[in-house]
């Protein structure tokens, strides 16, 4: 095995979970019989007043991660969210030195962030709408999502 392929099964893929509750960052590797290694960093919760106070219980858990945005507050809940977490991208990826970076996040809450996030860190940043912030790692490691991020073949059958 040469070197070069060695560093390709190695290399880290840094992928930002998010939706309107919380955020997580996530360092992913491809591991040497083509499995996912994911390490959590950090996880980030953003507390939001509800966002329309008459709903309760599953409609509101629904009405949550479905963005059902009706009225002003809503949408004032919604960028309050964005801008928290871009902040906190923003900062963990200097931190980290991270030069590129896979945001995952639902359509809605992608728009809602493009607002937030400073331009240098937006041409660093890939895209990809899908909700997977609720997922386990050990699920993570198995979704197509992140088994394509880290070069890890589809298997065909």
């Amino acid at each position: 095995m040469s070197s070069g392929e060695s560093f390709e099964k190695t290399r880290s893929v840094w992928i930002v979970l998010a939706d309107c509750g919380r955020a997580r960052m996530l360092r992913c590797e491809r591991t040497e019989y083509d499995g996912c290694h994911i390490e959590e960093l950090d996880v980030l919760r953003v507390v939001t007043p509800p966002l329309n106070r008459s709903v309760s219980g599953p409609i509101w858990k629904n009405r949550l991660r479905t963005f059902g945005i009706e009225d002003n507050s809503d949408r004032k809940a919604l960028a309050r969210s964005a801008q928290r977490i871009a902040q906190w991208i923003e900062k963990k990826s200097g931190s980290l030195a991270i030069r590129r970076l896979v945001l995952i996040s639902p359509a809605r809450f992608l728009g809602a962030m493009r607002e937030y996030l400073p331009p240098g860190l937006r041409q660093r940043i890939v895209e990809r709408n899908s909700e997977l912030v609720h997922l386990s790692s050990s699920l993570l490691s198995k979704h197509p999502t992140i088994r394509e991020l880290v070069g890890i073949p589809t298997e065909k059958g």
